[in-house]
């Protein structure tokens, strides 16, 4: 959603919120995107802090659908994502560049909230997801996911490019 925000700025402290059905569907991370849907509208409040300066806030709740880490079955994952931002609107853009924390929900005086609660979905989202705690994974060697089948792959296998090292176990257990 873009915020036309020249009516905000005429006066200071004047403050304004919108709520409204994000504009997206997916999230992009490391190159993967990844199913995202809203669980409700969400709500952007915006306030003149006065000298042009601009306190937002963005939240809202979505679900994303991230693959188990271990089975790779696909996971309903609850984010809240919640952000604030302070932006000065009276910085040219070579000067926003040198910033720190980059303003590319803000172009001159439109707000990209879309933009705004992507970024925060990314700092909500979860280092890792398991489908269940004790979620066996795939079988090393067919693929076959365990927590729906068993395979006959065997138990025990080994890198043969460790068997010189399995050896110096194996004799040392002989020996004692």
């Amino acid at each position: 959603m873009s915020i036309e925000l020249s009516a905000l700025l005429e006066s200071d402290g004047r403050q304004k919120t919108w709520e409204w059905t994000p504009g997206f569907t997916t999230v992009e991370i490391a190159g993967e995107c990844f199913p995202v849907t809203a669980d409700g509208p969400v709500t952007v409040t915006v306030l003149n802090a006065g000298q042009k300066v601009l306190d937002i806030t963005a939240s809202g709740n979505f679900t994303a659908v991230i693959p188990c880490a271990r089975c790779l079955d696909p996971v309903k994952v609850p984010l809240s994502a919640e952000a604030f931002r302070e932006a000065d609107t009276k910085l040219s853009p070579e000067e926003r560049e040198k910033q720190e924390e980059p303003m590319d929900y803000l172009d001159g005086t439109k707000l990209d909230a879309d933009v705004l609660l992507k970024d925060a979905l990314l700092t909500a989202w979860p280092i890792r997801v398991l489908c269940k705690e004790d979620c066996k994974g795939l079988c090393s060697h067919c693929g076959a996911n365990l927590n729906h089948t068993t395979c006959d792959c065997g138990e025990e296998t080994y890198d043969p490019r460790m068997a010189a090292i399995l050896d110096i176990f194996n004799k040392r257990d002989e020996e004692v």
